[in-house]
This record gives C-alpha cells, sequence and structure tokens, in this order.
C-alpha cells in the first residue's frame, strides 16, 4: 500500500509508466521474445553497465535508442 499510494512517484518514473503503456516497447520486446538465447546472453554480457558507486539520475548509457 505505501509503495502505491503513499509514497510520491519520481517523474521519471511516471513518464516511463506512461511509455509502456503506450505501447512504446512492444516492437523491442517481441524482437527480444524470436532471438535465440545464445544471442540474448551475448546482447546482456556487452550491455554497458551503470557505475556501482553513481548518484541516482547522474548516469547515462551512451546509447541511448532503448530508453
Amino acid at each position: 500500500i505505501a509503495a502505491t499510494q503513499l509514497i510520491p512517484r519520481s517523474e521519471v518514473t511516471i513518464k516511463r509508466a506512461e511509455q509502456v503503456r503506450s505501447g512504446r516497447y512492444e516492437a523491442m520486446l517481441a524482437e527480444l521474445g524470436q532471438m535465440e538465447t545464445e544471442k540474448l546472453k551475448d546482447i546482456y554480457v556487452s550491455r554497458e553497465r551503470e557505475p556501482n558507486l553513481s548518484e541516482p539520475g547522474e548516469w547515462m548509457p551512451k546509447d541511448q535508442s532503448h530508453l
């Protein structure tokens, strides 16, 4: 209850939820769903990772095409 009713949501969270509801990621998810397991593993292993000690909102990946 606290997470959905009492704690205010950040603007980033609100924006991302609107993007998900609008279907923005449907094509990407469909493409991922058709990939072989090994290809998915390669994508995951080669991804750009957020630094462990970065401050919230401070870091963004170089490739933002999937955001």
